[in-house]
């Protein structure tokens, strides 16, 4: 069920996981918060996530450790890690993960941000309008002759969109247009 704006977080701190959630709904992110590594070890739905945000210090375990838990199972998904607690031998070990961003709290609106929006690009008015038709099911013709171009164009859009957003299968376009449709910057893209 993908959906290029939900980031996962992970955090024991309760007060900082609402922080986050309220940061992301403010730059219109959809979140789901786990307040531990037990729980988030339970998830499993990674399809589509634009990011997974990861506190160092768990109280029942280690954001590097659910690291390297995702990589070891094949879960290719961008990686932000947030700490109270910073050390030079969390920070190397988190860079050398390919993590996006390493922050250290408290942390500003933008050095989360920045990564974020670069782990899930957005999307342009037409692609917004192409994702809408296609998860109508309408065909590649019918949208050529609606939109203009050619079969071809629209098939090439078709295949860059589903690429960009990481989508392999039909049922994927209808759950990524249905999400994007509850944003407001997705309203008015027809």
């Amino acid at each position: 069920m993908p959906n290029r704006n939900l980031v996962l977080v992970v955090d024991n701190d309760p007060a900082m996981l609402r922080s986050v959630a309220r940061l992301l709904w403010q730059f219109g992110y959809a979140s789901l918060l786990f307040p531990s590594a037990a729980a988030f070890t339970n998830h499993s739905d990674f399809g589509g996530v634009a990011c997974v945000i990861l506190d160092i210090n768990l109280g029942d375990g280690s954001g590097l450790e659910l690291r390297r838990r995702l990589t070891a199972a094949n879960i290719s998904v961008p990686v932000i890690f947030i700490t109270g607690n910073d050390n030079p031998t969390a920070r190397t070990a988190a860079l050398q993960s390919g993590c996006l961003a390493y922050l250290t709290k408290p942390f500003s609106a933008q050095s989360l941000m920045g990564p974020l929006k670069r782990a899930s690009p957005p999307l342009s008015p037409r692609e917004k309008q192409l994702l809408r038709r296609f998860a109508a099911g309408k065909t590649d013709e019918q949208i050529a002759s609606k939109l203009g171009g050619t079969v071809k164009q629209v098939a090439e859009c078709r295949a860059r969109l589903l690429a960009k957003l990481k989508i392999t299968s039909e049922a994927g376009i209808a759950e990524a247009a249905k999400r994007l449709a509850a944003l407001a910057s997705y309203r008015g893209a027809s």
